[in-house]
């Protein structure tokens, strides 16, 4: 069975580390950051994802990946 090419929206959730040096001190901060990518599936997005932070100097990682359905864009 082949894929569908037709494309959906997916929620993508990327675990960002940074390493902060405050007062000769080093902390980690870890933050969460979501994305809304369009793409053909679950591989196709994280591929996506990883293709746009490739050139980030921070440790990231891809922690989820859910298709959701929108109705609607309404653009004013």
């Amino acid at each position: 069975m082949s894929e569908s090419t037709e494309k959906n929206y997916y929620l993508t959730t990327v675990k960002i580390k940074n390493v902060v040096e405050k007062d000769e001190e080093t902390k980690t901060k870890n933050t969460k950051e979501l994305y809304l990518v369009e793409g053909i599936s679950l591989t196709d997005v994280e591929s996506k994802v990883n293709k746009e932070f490739k050139d980030v100097t921070f440790e990231f990682e891809v922690s989820s990946v859910r298709e959701i359905k929108i109705v609607k864009i309404l653009k004013w």
